[in-house]
C-alpha cells in the first residue's frame, strides 16, 4: 500500500503524520517517503547531534518552498544517559485535551526546548499595533509596511539567540548571566515570508537549546 494511503488514513482519524527521525543513518530509520503527505517532522531527538542538524537543514529547505511542516522534538530515551523530556515540544493549545494538543501541533503552534527550564517566545506585529502573530500563525502585511519580530528566551545561560528567515540569519543576540535574552528585528512587507528562532549554546560545537516554528509573514 502506498505511503500516501496510510497518511490519509491517519489524517482521516484525526492524527498527524510525523517523520520522526528522518536523518538517522540506520537501517529502517532514514525517511524515504518524501514530505508531501507529512504534517510534522522530528528535527531534534535526544541529545543534539549531527543527525538533528541535517534534519534541521531539510526542514529549512521545506519552509523555503512554503511547506508548512511542523518541527517537533522528543527525548527518544533508550538509556539513563538519555533522560525523558530532553528535549520536549511545548504546545500552545486551548486545553490539555488530546484534540486541542493535536490541533496545536498541526498548526505549528509550538516550539522545542532542551528542558522545562527553557521558555521561548516569538511574535511578529504590525507597527501600527493592529495585529500580532506567533509560531504557526500568519501575519498579513501591506507591501513595504514595517513588521517587528521579537524573540525572548529565558533559562538559557551562555547562549546565542538567532532569528532565521528563508534568506538565512537576520540577527543574533547573547543571553545574560541569568539566561535571559531578547532579539528584535524589523522587516518590511515582502522582505521575508517567515521568521523563526534558534537558541544555541555558545561553544566550539554549539548544541541547540531551543527552536521555534515560524511565524508566517504574508504580503497583501
Amino acid at each position: 500500500m502506498a505511503s500516501a494511503t496510510y497518511a490519509k488514513r491517519v489524517q482521516a482519524d484525526g492524527g498527524l503524520v510525523v517523520a520522526a527521525q528522518p536523518s538517522v543513518p540506520l537501517p529502517g530509520c532514514a525517511w524515504e517517503f518524501g514530505y508531501r503527505d507529512v504534517d510534522a517532522m522530528g528535527v531534534w531527538n535526544g541529545l543534539w547531534n549531527v543527525d538533528d542538524g541535517l534534519s534541521l537543514r531539510i526542514w529549512q529547505q521545506l519552509l523555503r518552498h512554503d511547506r508548512r511542516i511542523t518541527a517537533v522534538g522528543g527525548s527518544d530515551s533508550h538509556a539513563s544517559s538519555q533522560p525523558v523530556g530532553r528535549p520536549q515540544t511545548v504546545v500552545y493549545a486551548q486545553d490539555l485535551a488530546t484534540p486541542d494538543l493535536v490541533e496545536g501541533l498541526r498548526r505549528g503552534r509550538c516550539y522545542v526546548a532542551e528542558s522545562s527550564a527553557v521558555t521561548l517566545v516569538l511574535s511578529a506585529s504590525r507597527d501600527d499595533g493592529t495585529a500580532t502573530a506567533g509560531p504557526g500563525e500568519t501575519l498579513t502585511v501591506r507591501p513595504g509596511a514595517a513588521v517587528t519580530v521579537t524573540a525572548r528566551v529565558s533559562g538559557a545561560p551562555d547562549a546565542s539567540v538567532a532569528l532565521v528567515t528563508e534568506g538565512g540569519c537576520m540577527g543574533r543576540a547573547k543571553t545574560d548571566a541569568s539566561g535571559d535574552g531578547e532579539l528584535t528585528w524589523t522587516s518590511f512587507g515582502g522582505q521575508a515570508r517567515f521568521a523563526r528562532v534558534e537558541v544555541r549554546r555558545r561553544a566550539r560545537s554549539p548544541s541547540m537549546v531551543a527552536l521555534s516554528n515560524p511565524v508566517w509573514l504574508q504580503s497583501l
